[in-house]
């Protein structure tokens, strides 16, 4: 019997619609139900202004079925020249025994393995066949030995036919290339101005390391005519989002969007929808930080105490997010109050909680907490009882009279820290800038003018270098290869995005420019810079600069180069905000950009590539030993120390998960320092408070999922959250699958074992 149509959409959920209903209360809805074979559940609820909330009393199911069929198990991904199998299961379900042939297409993107009884293997293209007798109301089972020559998405169809009935399905694989992932990039500021009459032009010239895995490479160019990037919303954060500060670095970027589009009246309703979506997400996932004695921490009630800090930073930003979702004004108000009980008898803030990060937390005390906390005290007018203090007075006014006596000594404090002229660190000093200026205090304009004596100027840009600081320079992580750009240290990005902020806030747009065309020449691929804080703070800095400066009339024309024209991207006022995507063919070495016109963009180029092994010199020594080593299991015991000096904040440990395998991560049990540990997509996170000089050690159990043979290396790549260049990357390989065959991991596969 031939196929009628062969099932390929699966998604994971039928139905999520709205309708406002008719005089009848009635309202109808129509889809096309999914090819999965599957029970789908339907609720409703409804919201009337004055009826209120209604739930469905029941629910109704929708079973979709086929009295024969087809499914497929097979791994979400493998590497590169392993094997894998793809299992074909068929349901009978017909009152009758049925021969059944299964057939896997032929794919040019792989090519399926032929075993023989002696162990031989050979490669075949083209379709492949087999029989499989399935009863009445039972099930049969066909496997597919394949090998992937292609990298990416490689899709493939079964079908399963009898003289009765025939099901053909979809399946589609991911194959990624050995080794660990690296990316660089180059972000290219672009500004013609009107009376300019030449053109604007650059080159670069990129290299790959050594130990780059042949076939890995990919470029990209993009453009915008935006300084934010708008349309690339949650993209901005690369690194992982497991705790509460990092938690709200995806939240902020998002939030400073949103602020920037409405200030400029770019905000358009279908933006604002997917915007106030995401921000309802992030404030739902940050209450998961909170304790419960109403501070914030990094990992919420798992942390001793509260974080001085992150509170604050969890107000601001949740106070300034009410802006456009509902934010429970008690979680806010209680935020205040636990963050005014750490105020010192002088003004300043103790911080008595875990300390991830001590360039821009302080040790524990000083002025760049202090105007931390000033910061979010100044936006908390609002939820401190002021409308009831001005109302009843007496002691409806304990909140607010205490929120007036926090601030203002807050803000004296770090005034008379400026006369005093006792604030030499940088950092610190641009902070309190921030602050002062956003208080309106004259003491502003005196910080920043000292601040400024630190600044490094040249070729139209302006930065700062922290003085003072525990981060060591970039440059000495690499050896044998560098890429065409060093990233800025996350700290000189926080002092200059403060610095553009103070600007900004005093109202002197045209001195931040400079600033600013620095700061967008440190973005990272994906929009945002180095790490977690400076992508928040930069982001914040770059909004507040655009949504008050006067921007030119753009209407560029950008052609990329390489050495031939790759592209050509058209870049006005119309599609500003849209980011525009070229893919290139492979990694070219060399490439020219050049604009003409008038106004101003951003280009991007970016390089995405696998090495086998390390690239930069590493700062944590780690080391891997594999412990009962079998075909289906096998514990990883992986030993990590500190090189460095310094300490190292916050660190994060990412083991990239084998093909075909799961990680138990309850085998971890009970480590020092071990914060958190989660599975995002192939690899595992796990968080530490801090590593030291001296060996930390654990175990992690992997368990066999999927059939998988000719196993690749996998990597554990080590880093410093507030600082990722410090880093390592080492790889493992357990024997057992190193060796494997199809026959060791499907037995299904080669009958004559069973025999």
């Amino acid at each position: 019997m031939e196929i009628s149509q062969v099932r390929k959409v699966f998604p994971k959920a039928l139905l999520w619609v709205t309708a406002s209903l008719g005089p009848d209360g009635k309202a109808i809805f129509k889809a096309k139900v999914p090819d999965t074979i599957t029970s789908w559940v339907a609720s409703a609820f409804s919201t009337s202004l004055t009826s209120g909330l209604g739930v469905a009393p029941f629910t109704s199911l929708l079973k979709v079925f086929m009295p024969f069929f087809v499914s497929l198990t097979y791994p979400r991904s493998v590497t590169r020249h392993e094997q894998f199998v793809v299992q074909a299961t068929v349901f009978n379900y017909l009152p009758s025994d049925l021969e059944v042939k299964v057939t896997l297409k032929g794919q040019i993107e792989f090519k399926s393995i032929i075993i023989y009884e002696n162990g031989t293997e050979i490669l075949v293209t083209g379709n492949q066949e087999t029989a499989v007798a399935v009863k009445s109301g039972e099930q049969g089972v066909a496997y597919f030995p394949m090998l992937s020559t292609a990298l990416g998405f490689v899709d493939f169809e079964v079908s399963a036919q009898s003289t009765v009935a025939a099901d053909g399905v979809y399946g589609q694989i991911i194959v990624k290339p050995e080794g660990a992932p690296v990316s660089y990039n180059v972000p290219v500021f672009v500004n013609i101005d009107s009376n300019s009459t030449q053109k604007f032009e650059k080159s670069f010239t990129f290299t790959l390391p050594p130990s780059v895995v042949v076939g890995s490479e990919r470029a990209r160019v993009k453009a915008s005519g935006d300084l934010i990037g708008s349309s690339s919303l949650m993209s901005f954060i690369t690194l992982p989002t497991g705790c509460g500060e990092q938690s709200l670095a995806r939240f902020a970027p998002d939030l400073y969007i949103a602020q920037y589009l409405n200030a400029t009246g770019q905000l358009t309703h279908a933006s604002k929808g997917h915007i106030i979506e995401v921000l309802e997400a992030g404030y739902q996932r940050q209450l998961t930080y909170r304790r419960f004695d109403g501070g914030f921490s990094p990992f919420g009630n798992y942390d001793e105490t509260g974080s001085t800090w992150l509170t604050a930073l969890t107000f601001r930003i949740l106070s300034e997010a009410s802006e456009f979702i509902y934010v429970d004004p008690l979680i806010l108000s209680t935020s205040v109050m636990w963050i005014i009980d750490r105020q010192n008898l002088e003004g300043s803030f103790n911080e008595f909680g875990k300390v991830l990060d001590k360039n821009t937390q302080g040790t524990g005390t000083g002025p760049a907490l202090t105007a931390f906390v000033l910061l979010s005290l100044l936006d908390a007018e609002n939820y401190v009882e002021k409308e009831a203090c001005l109302k009843e007075g007496g002691f409806r006014c304990n909140y607010y009279e205490r929120w007036g006596n926090a601030t203002e000594k807050a803000r004296t404090n770090l005034e008379n820290l400026v006369a005093s002229n006792a604030i030499g660190d940088q950092f610190p000093l641009a902070l309190v800038s921030y602050a002062l200026s956003k208080a309106k205090s004259p003491a502003s304009n005196t910080a920043l003018e000292k601040l400024l004596t630190f600044s490094q100027s040249g070729g139209g840009l302006l930065h700062w270098e922290a003085n003072s600081t525990t981060f060591e320079p970039m440059q000495s992580h690499y050896f044998k290869w560098r890429p065409p750009r060093i990233q800025a240290r996350p700290i000189d990005i926080l002092i200059t995005s403060y610095a553009i902020l103070t600007y900004t806030q005093l109202g002197r747009i045209d001195e931040a420019l400079p600033a600013v065309r620095w700061l967008t020449t440190q973005r990272n691929a994906q929009g945002g810079f180095s790490s977690s804080q400076d992508t928040v703070v930069g982001l914040q800095a770059l909004s507040a600069f655009a949504a008050k400066s006067l921007l030119p009339e753009t209407d560029l024309q950008i052609v990329v180069t390489a050495p031939t024209p790759l592209s050509t991207f058209y870049v006005t006022r119309e599609n500003a905000l849209y980011l525009q995507i070229t893919e290139l063919s492979g990694a070219p070495q060399e490439i020219s950009i050049s604009a003409s016109g008038t106004g101003f963009a951003l280009v991007d180029v970016d390089y995405r590539f696998n090495v086998a092994s390390e690239v930069t010199t590493p700062s944590f020594d780690v080391s891997t030993v594999l412990l009962d080593d079998g075909i289906n299991s096998f514990n990883l015991m992986i030993c990590t120390k500190w090189l460095l000096k310094k300490e190292t904040g916050m660190v994060v440990q990412e083991i990239s998960i084998p093909s075909g395998f799961q990680p138990d991560l309850s085998t971890l049990g009970n480590v020092a320092g071990l914060k958190r540990s989660e599975r995002k997509g192939g690899v595992v996170a796990i968080y530490f408070d801090k590593i030291g000089s001296s060996s930390l050690c654990y175990s992690l159990r992997m368990v066999r999922e999927s059939k998988v043979a000719k196993s690749q290396s996998s990597y554990v790549k080590t880093f410093s959250y507030y600082s990722p260049d410090d880093q390592s990357t080492v790889f493992y390989l357990p024997k057992a699958l190193r060796d494997s065959n199809i026959c060791d991991v499907c037995v299904g596969c080669c009958p004559w074992l069973l025999q």
